[in-house]
């Protein structure tokens, strides 16, 4: 009997550890990615806002404690450099090391860093999120910096390069200052199409209209994102995926427009709200309905083209659901 509830708590606290191991950054591999190029060894990443009169420095690291927030007894992985209400400067941690789990994000892979210790007037604990966004031909760096929205003690850094890409090499280790350039283009983009090499088993296509240009988040089945961004092109995006579909993104004043297109059939087509700047669309359906599922949130479209078949097996369960009854009535 005790040999049994050992085995059990045994074999309980293996599967807690291989759950942990899958998401904890202590090993900086998540989804088969080595992440750990965007660990800054000799220093800290840094990224300076301007607030005021006076200004905002993000540090922080990837996988690793920021050297620079390392006055900090907490062991922070991110810090701010701020004037406190004394209008000193001042150190604040926003995101311990020990509290750090990968998550999926629409643009690429996060570390979330959260604190536990201090809680905002809104109720929310100081938490970041590392984002980041494969991109094969360029170096390591950062993206932005920035507290997501204002007021909310919820922070978001972007980092961007080779590091979160597959087969990548761990070498590189970045720049320790901001920038404030975009994410750049994965993919190759001919006239308004994108068509990336490689888009097969593709669950998710997000579009965002930028201010000079479109760019689209890419998500696999397995988790994978991969994003694209397409300099120049602001009115009309597209991205053909999982062999057979192509989906296309136009905007205008008078409202968004999204087309998917199965097979080189006509395409099915929807229009949005113009206010809203980012549609997303679930992209792995072999047929498509003759209408699409619209669900708004703020400025988030997200749409649906449902399978045909699944809304034919709906029919026909409905229809022998309803000569089922009339059977049971008739006896």
């Amino acid at each position: 009997m005790n040999n049994q509830i050992f085995l059990t708590l045994l074999v309980f606290a293996l599967t807690c550890a291989l759950i942990n191991a899958q998401t904890s950054p202590s090993n900086c591999v998540y989804n088969g990615i080595d992440y750990s190029g965007f660990s800054n060894t000799t220093n800290s990443w840094s990224f300076v806002v301007p607030r005021g009169a006076s200004t905002v420095t993000y540090y922080w690291n990837v996988c690793n404690a920021a050297s620079k927030c390392s006055s900090l007894t907490t062991g922070a992985a991110v810090c701010q450099y701020q004037l406190n209400y004394q209008k000193q400067f001042q150190y604040y941690s926003i995101g311990d090391l020990r509290t750090g789990t990968f998550t999926n994000v629409d643009v690429g892979v996060g570390i979330k860093y959260t604190t536990s210790y201090e809680v905002c007037k809104n109720g929310n604990y100081r938490t970041t999120t590392v984002v980041m966004i494969c991109d094969p031909n360029k170096e390591n760096s950062v993206v932005s910096a920035q507290e997501n929205p204002v007021g909310s003690c919820l922070y978001q850094v972007i980092l961007s390069g080779k590091s979160a890409c597959r087969n990548n090499s761990t070498s590189t280790t970045g720049s320790t200052t901001g920038s404030t350039s975009s994410p750049s283009t994965t993919g190759t983009t001919t006239g308004t199409t994108t068509s990336p090499s490689g888009l097969y088993y593709v669950q998710t296509l997000c579009f965002t209209k930028l201010s000079n240009d479109i760019s689209i988040g890419v998500t696999f089945n397995d988790g994978y994102v991969q994003y694209i961004d397409n300099y120049d092109i602001n009115s009309k995006a597209c991205v053909d995926y999982n062999d057979n579909m192509q989906a296309c993104f136009e905007s205008n004043p008078n409202g968004n427009e999204l087309c998917v297109t199965h097979n080189g059939g006509q395409p099915v087509c929807e229009t949005i709200d113009g206010k809203a700047s980012r549609t997303c669309l679930k992209a792995n359906h072999p047929h498509l309905s003759s209408k699409p599922t619209i669900k708004k949130n703020g400025n988030e479209v997200y749409i649906d083209f449902a399978s045909q078949h699944s809304s034919s097996s709906k029919l026909m369960i409905n229809s022998l659901f309803i000569i089922f009854a009339i059977i049971v009535v008739s006896l």
